[in-house]
């Protein structure tokens, strides 16, 4: 199975915060796929936790790095897009998160977030989910 990883879950992983459900998804998956988006939510996140959180640069930094190392296949945002936009116009969500869809229904897989709308979207879209 093939599992879409989106940036809020993988930031549970990398927090240790995240359901053994998710855990076992990462560990089970034959790949870990996400869009090359990725870097820049994941980075991003860090960043806020930094900012607002005081949580230490380099402990930012090793986050960013470790959380790094889960994906096996970062997709190009290209290859996405036009579905991506599609799913964004008609679900009503942001592109940035429907190039996780997008994947998702691409890949046949199961896509794993912690974000409650996402998650009826992506149900909704007859995609299956892994909180």
């Amino acid at each position: 199975m093939t599992l879409i990883l989106d940036a809020s879950a993988a930031i549970r992983l990398a927090l240790q915060t995240a359901s053994a459900d998710l855990e076992n998804a990462v560990v089970q998956a034959n790949r870990v796929s996400v869009p090359d988006i990725f870097v820049a939510e994941i980075s991003n996140a860090f960043w806020k936790y930094h900012r607002f959180n005081n949580l230490p640069q380099g402990e930012c930094q090793n986050l960013i790095d470790q959380t790094l190392q889960i994906p096996d296949d970062f997709v190009f945002s290209l290859d996405l897009h036009q579905d991506a936009f599609a799913l964004a116009a008609d679900r009503g969500i942001t592109v940035y998160d429907a190039l996780y869809l997008a994947l998702a229904r691409r890949e046949q897989g199961q896509y794993a977030t912690v974000d409650g709308k996402l998650i009826a979207v992506a149900q909704a879209a007859g995609v299956a989910v892994v909180i």
